[in-house]
């Protein structure tokens, strides 16, 4: 179902849900900004289409899809509290010191997909959890060096391939 809500209507529907596990907003005219910072202790999956600022503070959240519009600017706090296994960002302008906050905001993430993400040049990636990346499109992008030991699947998509250097990734690594 579609609906248009301004923020007052919405923050009243989530009050009365606080059940809520999955939470998809996409668009919303009528929406700026979203903050998602009570009782939601339910929220395991949110996707959030076109708003520029948003605030989330979930401890179950698993999974954020996030896509705002080709190399628009925002504002994102994710209670860093939260298991978030699962991290799809598209069409953000991110630096590289951006880049490195979340990542270490969020040790436990199986899966991260970036697709046009503009202002990342270099980047470093950390984890003993993550299983799969994608990058798509991070047109900007000279340099990735991943450090994954359980990795096994990565696909880049783009104009040009960036410098990547593996370490400690498994020998059944599948590059798409």
């Amino acid at each position: 179902m579609w609906i248009d809500v301004d923020e007052q209507m919405f923050h009243h529907i989530i009050f009365h849900c606080p059940l809520i596990e999955n939470l998809c907003v996409v668009w919303c005219d009528g929406l700026s900004k979203l903050g998602l910072t009570a009782n939601l202790h339910n929220l395991k999956k949110v996707r959030i289409s076109g708003l520029k600022e948003v605030e989330i503070n979930a401890p179950s959240l698993q999974s954020f899809l996030y896509n705002i519009g080709e190399g628009d600017t925002f504002v994102l706090n994710i209670d860093s509290s939260c298991d978030l296994k699962v991290l799809h960002l598209e069409g953000l302008s991110i630096r590289d010191q951006l880049f490195k906050n979340l990542m270490s905001k969020f040790p436990l993430l199986e899966d991260i997909h970036l697709q046009y993400v503009s202002d990342l040049k270099r980047i470093d990636i950390l984890s003993q959890s993550l299983e799969k990346i994608d990058l798509d499109s991070c047109n900007q992008l000279v340099e990735a060096k991943i450090d994954t030991p359980n990795l096994f699947s990565f696909e880049y998509v783009g104009n040009g391939i960036p410098s990547l250097y593996f370490f400690r990734a498994p020998h059944q690594l599948k590059a798409l």
